[in-house]
């Protein structure tokens, strides 16, 4: 408390106000109709194998092997799990350390 006392006005302008982070969105929901997402969740919903090259559908945050979605996207043009309209172009690989 004294610290701030003694400080000057412009000590006291010039420290940054530090907010913390915005929560995170809400998940997007599974849709009724949508393609059901499998209980371990390194699987790819689509063809149910180990994720290879995995890769994320921006308007849904789902990650998929990236041939799988590549070809889901290009025929349907909509994520398969949440039916949210999608293209290609929104797909994005995920690099990970192993």
């Amino acid at each position: 408390m004294m610290e701030w006392w003694y400080q000057s006005a412009e000590e006291r302008m010039s420290a940054p106000t530090v907010y913390p982070p915005p929560p995170p969105p809400p998940l997007p929901k599974v849709a009724k109709d949508g393609l059901p997402l499998p209980t371990d969740r390194t699987l790819c919903p689509l063809c149910c194998q180990k994720r290879n090259n995995p890769s994320v559908l921006s308007v849904s945050g789902f990650v998929f092997c990236y041939s799988c979605i590549f070809k889901s996207v290009s025929q349907h043009k909509r994520c398969p799990v949440t039916l949210m309209p999608a293209t290609v172009e929104q797909i994005r690989r995920l690099f990970h350390d192993l």
